[in-house]
């Protein structure tokens, strides 16, 4: 029984083993893609083109004139008593800081390090 046992867990460990060596899929399905359709590759490197294109285009202008996008923001305080509260002059000016920080126009600014 103890021979059998120990058969059948090496048996189900290495039938485990080997379901485990999936690989991704994309690259098969493209070549079966290019198996029915020959002229994908040729319609995959024009939108390729065009989307460098777009991108040389477009990347230069939006540095240029940066795009303000308005987020709604709620803060919550939570405190214990009224004398850990903050006012909301405290909160609006700690969010004109944020702003100032992601648009690079604080003043130490030019010692943030890179990402």
């Amino acid at each position: 029984m103890k021979k059998l046992s120990l058969v059948i867990v090496v048996l189900l460990n290495v039938f485990f083993a080997n379901a485990q060596q999936r690989n991704c899929g994309t690259m098969q399905h493209l070549d079966e893609i290019r198996q029915r359709d020959p002229g994908v590759d040729n319609r995959m490197d024009v939108e390729n083109l065009d989307i460098k294109h777009w991108i040389s285009n477009n990347t230069s202008s939006s540095k240029s004139m940066p795009n303000i996008i308005t987020i709604p923001v709620v803060v919550h305080v939570i405190y214990k008593n009224s004398s850990q509260n903050i006012s909301d002059a405290q909160i609006f000016s700690q969010i004109d800081i944020l702003n100032e920080d992601f648009r690079m126009n604080n003043s130490d600014a030019s010692s943030v390090p890179s990402a």
